[in-house]
């Protein structure tokens, strides 16, 4: 927030006026110090001080006037959570709703805002990835729309197709309404939200990584043992089926750790629990290894997380 004006008003007048720096103000004239909020999305609380300072008979005298306002978005979109929300199965289409609420209550239209390329500064310059992956489109849908087709909710659906690959991806869903403001999208209010999705096969970890860091000689089972989350991404998968054990990358000793499936009650997760055999004193070192996972699906290959930690 910045100052945006500082108005006066004299006992015998009605009406505020600017006040011209360096003029003299009658006893019981009336301050109005006006604030303008410079803008952006962040919803959250801003305070900021104002200082006043009058010479007055006795010399300098100053106050401080302490503001604070809630910034309120106009537009809200919720981006789905949990891991079942932003996993999604290999090779086939999906679709994931994003909620657009408008705060004040008011009914809006919404339209896509293009999604094209941007140069990043941070790259020097060079085009940054696409705002939608490809193959992934938006289409707006309200709810309770008027006549006119305005709504106070609306939702922006994500269409992902199914030509994506394994991994990681990012769409920028932005949207942009029928109402005029300063400072918005082309000078309408817009919000955008990034959603964040995985492509993966039958099952999935939720870790990318295990580490059991300094491990002792005579450590107890709680310290040697750590766990891994196991997602099932495709109904058709049992993770009843699923196998698993630990390779090492030189250190031997932890070829024989105890690797046990525990399914949770919903039926879509279970832990694998992993845990490393007593050690011998020859062993200290470094150790790293990786964990498979077989599914237990045809023709699909395992899954391998590393693990690594330090015996001492």
């Amino acid at each position: 927030m910045s100052l945006s004006a500082l108005l006066v008003r004299s006992p015998d007048e009605r009406k505020f006026t600017a006040y011209e720096e360096g003029a003299t103000l009658a006893p019981g004239t009336a301050i109005l110090v006006r604030l303008r909020h410079s803008g952006g999305t962040a919803e959250r609380h801003r305070s900021v001080g104002v200082k006043l300072t009058a010479k007055g008979p006795a010399g300098d005298e100053s106050t401080w006037i302490r503001c604070r306002a809630h910034v309120r978005r106009f537009l809200r979109a919720e981006v789905p959570d949990g891991p079942h929300a932003t996993t999604l199965l290999e090779g086939t289409a999906h679709t994931v709703d994003v909620p657009v609420e408008v705060t004040s209550g008011e009914r809006v239209l919404l339209r896509p805002a293009p999604a094209a390329p941007r140069r990043d500064a941070r790259r020097g310059g060079k085009l940054s990835a696409p705002e939608l992956p490809d193959g992934c489109t938006v289409r707006l849908v309200p709810f309770d729309p008027d006549a006119y087709g305005r709504a106070r909710r609306w939702v922006a659906r994500l269409e992902i197709g199914s030509k994506l690959p394994r991994g990681w991806h990012t769409a920028t869903v932005r949207v942009v309404s029928d109402a005029r403001v300063r400072g918005g999208d082309d000078g309408f209010y817009g919000t955008s939200s990034n959603v964040r999705f995985r492509i993966a096969g039958p099952i999935v970890t939720a870790e990318h990584a295990l580490g059991f860091g300094l491990v002792r000689l005579d450590s107890e089972r709680a310290d040697r043992t750590r766990t891994l989350r196991l997602l099932q991404v495709d109904r058709g998968a049992d993770l009843a089926r699923v196998t698993a054990s630990v390779e090492s990358e030189g250190a031997d000793w932890i070829r024989a750790a105890q690797v046990t499936l525990v399914e949770a009650k919903d039926g879509r997760s279970a832990e694998l629990r992993i845990e490393l055999p007593l050690p011998r004193p020859s062993d200290n070192g470094v150790f790293r290894g990786r964990v498979r996972i077989d599914s237990g699906v045809e023709d699909e290959p395992p899954l391998f997380v590393p693990l690594s930690g330090v015996l001492r």
